[in-house]
């Protein structure tokens, strides 16, 4: 398609797109005894019909309406029909037949089969198109107006896309909750809602305040701060995102963000966004008020308190929607505690009319043209003699016809319908020690992008045979046990293939292994020893080589030694850390690089944990006074970091017990399922101590 045809469609399609919009106004400003949650639907629909327009019109059949008026002044007919007719005008573009017609040389053969001009001036002047243009463009113009609307599209395009990176990166930064008190929260906001899909809870200290991102596997991000937040704050803002999850809030900010960056100059796009933002966070704030036990005053001050969180980050626009913003935030409140507000949801029957309405309103608008009134060919006039005497030019060479059809030849192994098979490639693996060179036997060989992933095993030789589809990426894995694994990914260009064969050359593994003592020297039996190594990967031509990441844990043993056997030989950096319940400092453990790393591999390593003071808790229910079995004790004040101690699990009879060093500051939460968690901070002291969580069970009103 070229440029006046890319810019005859934009400017059809936004001025349909205008009325759409203006409709749509029209419908949802002055009529405010619609709910919110209606006049986002409505603002959806206006915004999904705009982004129909151009497919409808490209692709549906046309029907014009001459309201146009007709243009003033002598014109050009269109070529004749010995031009149309020739193999050489059909293989011309559109631009090339202009400049013949509006040549001011005209050659004797072009001259012959063009309809005789009544003056000088009139040569100059382009044959009319036959469709209606609302004002002649320069040569050139169209392909400018094309560029500048493309890089507009792009740029707000980018600005969406750093959003949705800035979410991306909040979220990696973060850490999945799959328990606790948050967890316990968001859970019971589903309940409630009716909300059935999974969604993820992630915990971080890059994000600023609560919001929802994605829609087919969405996911809840959360500040470290909410795990302080009062219970009725937390139930707040967990129905207000699990209220985004249930409305597909994220599919519809998607949805205008499309709208916005192909109508980036109609003000009417924005306006139309924007409203789409307030009706949609009023809507949400109509279903927790319809579905939560908070009174409007109470959700009004939470939404006030949550909302000056903001202040220490920035949450991107595009790749999440946040609970709050100070924009509009006033006006947010003062429809919160207006009891007269229409808070009702869409109905299923009232969606599909209305979504009936729409469809019957874009398709015949795609189809309408407007054409002009009147058209009247203008009369032939005699050609004057400057234009006979016009000296002829050279005529350009006649361009071969092009055949109806033109047949392709594709490869016999190109995919078809037929079930053709694929270009296949066959390489072999070879697997050997690093150490001493020879073949190892029986090492798993896996693979993936290729017809059937699975897993091989060498023979005898070292060797296994592998038939990859060509032209992909392969990635395979060897491994074997007490080897270091070794993965391979490729980096093919377009039509290059693998290499033929590929030695893997696997390190064996080295031990390493140390004693857990406590600060009198006695050893610490069932101590957990956290061990991490950075993996490392190598850019060899082609492919990359890569040495997996190790994170594991041990246990010790009942004298406290340890010992784990995974470790590649020549890793110069390996951190460490000890942790007991009965030997804690703080609610996490530190991890650092142990020295020297000779002591780890003569297993002469020492860590130290000092002892504890004895720390017994229970977990009551306090309306009964019966302890709630197997309830979960949580450590700090968050689980954002991944060296957090582990949850503990208290008994049947609701009891626990730790060693807590003297001096040292620790959160604990309790939590139970059905029960509302607990949170404790405890500075212990230099003597036992009794804690005593007391967990109040939710109640569900339906």
């Amino acid at each position: 398609m070229d440029a006046p045809s890319i810019l005859e469609l934009l400017t059809d399609a936004t001025v349909k797109a205008a009325v759409l919009l203006l409709v749509a106004a029209m419908l949802t400003l002055p009529m405010r005894t619609l709910s919110a949650a209606m006049r986002h639907f409505i603002w959806t629909l206006a915004l999904a019909a705009a982004l129909l327009l151009p497919i409808g019109s490209t692709f549906l059949p046309a029907y014009r309406i001459p309201l146009l008026p007709h243009r003033s002044g002598a014109v050009l007919p269109a070529l004749t029909a010995s031009v149309q007719t020739s193999s050489t005008a059909e293989a011309m573009s559109s631009f090339d037949r202009d400049r013949i017609a509006g040549s001011e040389h005209n050659t004797p053969a072009r001259a012959a089969s063009a309809v005789p001009m009544s003056s000088s001036k009139a040569r100059g002047r382009r044959a009319p198109a036959p469709s209606w243009e609302p004002w002649p463009l320069p040569i050139g113009a169209p392909r400018i107006i094309v560029f500048c609307w493309g890089f507009g599209t792009i740029l707000v395009g980018a600005y969406w896309l750093v959003g949705f990176f800035a979410g991306r990166r909040m979220r990696r930064g973060a850490i999945r909750i799959e328990r606790g008190p948050l967890f316990d929260a968001l859970q019971a906001a589903r309940q409630r809602l009716g909300v059935r899909r999974i969604v993820r809870l992630y915990v971080g200290p890059l994000i600023p305040m609560p919001m929802t991102r994605r829609t087919l596997r969405p996911e809840l991000l959360v500040p470290v701060a909410a795990a302080e937040w009062p219970s009725g704050q937390l139930r707040s803002a967990m129905l207000h995102e699990v209220a985004h999850v249930k409305r597909l809030d994220c599919a519809t900010q998607c949805l205008a963000n499309c709208a916005c960056a192909i109508y980036w100059f109609n003000p009417l796009t924005w306006l139309a966004a924007g409203r789409l933002w307030v009706e949609r966070e009023r809507a949400c704030d109509d279903l927790v008020l319809h579905h939560g036990d908070a009174a409007p005053a109470s959700y009004a001050e939470h939404l006030v308190a949550v909302a000056r969180t903001l202040q220490a980050g920035w949450s991107p626009r595009t790749g999440a929607i946040a609970m709050a913003r100070s924009s509009g935030l006033r006006q947010r409140v003062v429809n919160i505690l207006d009891a007269r507000t229409n808070r009702r949801a869409v109905s299923a029957r009232a969606a599909l009319v209305a979504t009936a309405v729409a469809l019957a309103a874009v398709v015949p608008l795609s189809c309408a043209q407007l054409g002009q009134r009147g058209t009247a060919a203008a009369p032939p006039a005699q050609t004057t003699p400057s234009a006979q005497a016009t000296p002829p030019r050279p005529a350009r060479p006649a361009v071969a016809a092009r055949p109806a059809t033109q047949p392709i030849d594709l490869p016999a192994t190109e995919p078809n319908s037929l079930g053709t098979p694929l270009p296949t490639r066959t390489i072999r693996v070879i697997a050997l020690d690093n150490a001493t060179g020879q073949p190892l036997k029986d090492a798993n060989v896996d693979y993936v992008n290729i017809p059937e992933d699975g897993r091989v095993k060498t023979d005898a030789r070292g060797q296994a045979t592998l038939v990859l589809r060509d032209g992909a990426d392969p990635i395979i894995s060897v491994w074997l046990s007490h080897y270091i694994n070794q993965r391979i990914r490729w980096r093919l260009q377009s039509g290059e293939p693998p290499p033929a064969d590929y030695v893997f050359r696997l390190d064996p593994v080295s031990p390493i292994g140390g004693k857990v003592v406590d600060d009198a020297g006695q050893p610490v039996a069932g101590a957990n020893v956290e061990i991490y190594i950075n993996g490392k990967m190598d850019n060899v031509g082609a492919f990359f080589i890569e040495w997996p990441w190790i994170n594991r844990a041990v246990v010790t043993a009942a004298d406290g030694t340890w010992s784990f056997d995974r470790v590649p030989p020549d890793v110069t950096s390996i951190k460490v850390a000890a942790w007991d319940y009965h030997h804690l400092e703080s609610d996490y453990f530190l991890l650092k690089p142990y020295t020297p790393v000779s002591a780890l591999r003569t297993k002469t390593a020492v860590l130290t944990l000092p002892r504890g003071v004895d720390v017994t808790g229970t977990v009551l229910n306090p309306f009964t006074g019966q302890a709630i079995p197997n309830a979960t004790i949580t450590f700090g004040a968050d689980q954002s970091v991944s060296n957090k101690i582990p949850p503990l699990t208290a008994g049947a009879d609701g009891k626990f017990s730790l060693g807590i060093h003297p001096g040292a500051k620790l959160f604990m939460t309790a939590s139970a399922g059905g029960y509302r968690p607990e949170v404790h901070e405890e500075v212990v002291g230099e003597k036992p101590e009794t804690l005593e969580f007391d967990l109040s069970p939710i109640h569900f009103v339906k």
